[in-house]
C-alpha cells in the first residue's frame, strides 16, 4: 500500500515516485501520508461517514473503500467493511477522534 499512495502522490504533485527507502524519512512519509488521508477526505466528501471511509481507503485501498461505500449517502460505513483488520483499525481511529473531540469541547467550554 506504501507504493500506491506514493505513486499517487507523486502523480498529483507530479514528481517521480520516491524510491521505496526514501519512503522511511519521516518527513516524507508524513507528508504522502497526510496528503493520501486527505485526499480520501475530499473523495468521499458528499458521505456522511467519509472520515471512515477516508480511513478504509488509507487502511485498505481505493478499491476496496469505493466497494464499501454505502449506497445511501446518509448510510454507515464501519459494518460494510469486509476486511476484519480494516473494519478495526476504522472503529479504533473513529473512537480515539471522538474521544479528542469531546475533550477538545470540554476545554474550550470551559475556558
Amino acid at each position: 500500500m506504501p507504493k500506491r499512495a506514493a505513486a499517487d502522490w507523486a502523480k498529483a504533485h507530479n514528481v517521480p515516485c520516491p524510491e521505496p527507502g526514501v519512503l522511511f524519512s519521516p518527513r516524507i512519509n508524513l507528508e504522502i501520508g497526510c496528503w493520501y488521508l486527505s485526499d480520501g477526505l475530499r473523495r468521499f466528501r458528499n458521505y456522511k461517514h467519509a472520515t471512515e471511509l477516508a480511513l478504509a481507503r488509507y487502511n485498505a485501498g481505493l478499491s476496496r473503500a469505493n466497494a464499501w461505500k454505502p449506497d445511501d449517502l446518509q448510510g454507515e460505513v464501519i459494518d460494510r467493511i469486509k476486511i476484519q483488520s480494516t473494519r478495526k483499525y476504522v472503529r479504533e481511529i473513529m473512537k480515539r477522534y471522538k474521544k479528542y473531540c469531546r475533550e477538545t469541547a470540554d476545554k474550550n467550554n470551559n475556558k
